[in-house]
């Protein structure tokens, strides 16, 4: 496996980990829906702008 695959599957896996952590939080009531929301779009638009940038086709 590539250098560049392995630091793909890491920044996938973080940014995977943050989204679940806030959805934590805000089952606990510590967050609001609006700020969930907001936060798990810009964590998911990253994913997803990380695997376009290099070449890989999501639109499915």
């Amino acid at each position: 496996m590539s250098i560049e695959k392995i630091v793909l599957k890491m920044a996938t896996h973080y940014h995977a980990n943050l989204i679940d952590i806030h959805n934590a939080l805000h089952a606990l009531g510590l967050k609001s829906d609006e700020q969930a929301e907001e936060f798990n779009k810009k964590h998911m638009m990253k994913i997803v702008d990380m695997y376009t940038r290099r070449g890989y086709d999501i639109t499915k």
